[in-house]
């Protein structure tokens, strides 16, 4: 992939490199919802509003992997490697777009009805990107299970009831 690249039902799936997959942060245009899990198996999701169900997975440097900055959805591609999986969700017929650190756009649509959606998984630090259509949206849980992802509870090692 270099410089702009579309991912629609005729070529649902990229591949980015190894530099790409490492530097700088991945952020999605037009995503409404994002739902992630670490290679810990550590569950969570966040909306562009704000709210955040299970748990975030936070880094070295005390940021959160994977989020929302302002109406943009980020993972933090240094820490890319504690990623195992993350689904962003968009609106229904709408299109998603990709940026990279070095410039690079992906352009991300499908042609269902249901919200359109992209999937990123981490494979031996190397990000693949794959686009499609939920075909149930008509509920977050039930978009986040059609592609296999179920949040657990949020759960705090360091908090104790009192």
């Amino acid at each position: 992939m270099s410089g702009r690249a579309e991912l629609d039902a005729e070529s649902p799936v990229a591949r980015l490199d190894l530099l790409r997959s490492s530097i700088g942060t991945l952020l999605v245009e037009g995503a409404t919802e994002v739902v992630w899990e670490s290679t810990d198996l550590v569950s969570g999701t966040a909306a562009v509003s704000g709210e955040t169900t299970g748990t975030v997975v936070m880094t070295a440097g005390n940021r959160p992997l994977v989020g929302f900055h302002g109406d943009l959805a980020a993972v933090t591609l240094r820490h890319v490697r504690e990623l195992r999986r993350a689904l962003f969700v968009g609106g229904s017929g709408r299109s998603m777009g990709i940026r990279l650190a070095d410039g690079s756009v992906v352009t991300a649509s499908s042609d269902g009805a249901g919200p359109t959606v992209v999937l990123l998984l981490v494979i031996d630090g190397v990000i693949e990107l794959r686009v499609a259509s939920a075909s149930r949206g008509d509920s977050s849980s039930a978009v986040h299970a059609e592609f296999g992802f179920e949040v657990a509870e949020r759960f705090d090692f360091l908090s104790r009831d009192t």
